[in-house]
């Protein structure tokens, strides 16, 4: 899947597609992520992911914010194929994209970052996300109950600025700073 929802209906990648987040307060109201909502959601995997505190303008501190053990969760996605854009890279096989659902951190987060992933970490919270009895508009209400997460999950330590370049691999960029 390529990261950054890409609606059905965009004929060009050059639209500015780069909806890589799909706010909760506005998931059901917004054309790029109605649909998706009610009939394409999905979880991603992840074992942590990067957020920024800022502390001054231009001066940002990452952060790795992970489950205790970090162990592997999941977040509340939403996906789209796009079948009016050629895929560059098979001609046949369409477009297909997906966008993280955010909402307001909670207080595991709030200290970092204003947002955060709506995180699920049991298979009840799964499978609530995905009920296909909710893939109609009525399901709209339910599914954005859905998207809060549980506090107590989440911690974070403060990592080297090695993230800031896509480039940087290795176990190194997420040691703790001391």
């Amino acid at each position: 899947m390529r990261w950054g929802l890409v609606p059905s209906w965009a004929e060009t990648l050059s639209a500015g597609y780069n909806m890589i987040n799909a706010r909760s307060e506005s998931i059901a109201d917004k054309p790029s992520f109605r649909f998706s909502l009610i009939s394409k959601r999905c979880v991603v995997l992840a074992d942590g992911y990067y957020e920024w505190k800022t502390l001054a303008p231009k001066v940002k501190e990452p952060y790795w914010i992970h489950t205790a053990g970090e162990h592997v969760f999941t977040m509340a996605g939403i996906w789209a194929e796009n079948r009016k854009i050629p895929n560059s890279q098979s001609p046949d096989v369409p477009i297909r994209s997906v966008s993280i659902a955010t909402i307001a951190a909670n207080e595991d987060v709030a200290e970092i970052h204003d947002r955060m992933p709506a995180i699920k970490t049991s298979e009840t919270q799964i499978a609530n996300w995905l009920n296909p009895a909710l893939s109609n508009a009525d399901g709209i209400p339910n599914l954005l109950e859905q998207l809060q997460s549980s506090v107590g999950v989440l911690q974070f330590r403060q990592v080297s600025t090695l993230v800031n370049r896509a480039t940087n691999e290795g176990p190194e960029i997420l040691e703790p700073l001391s």
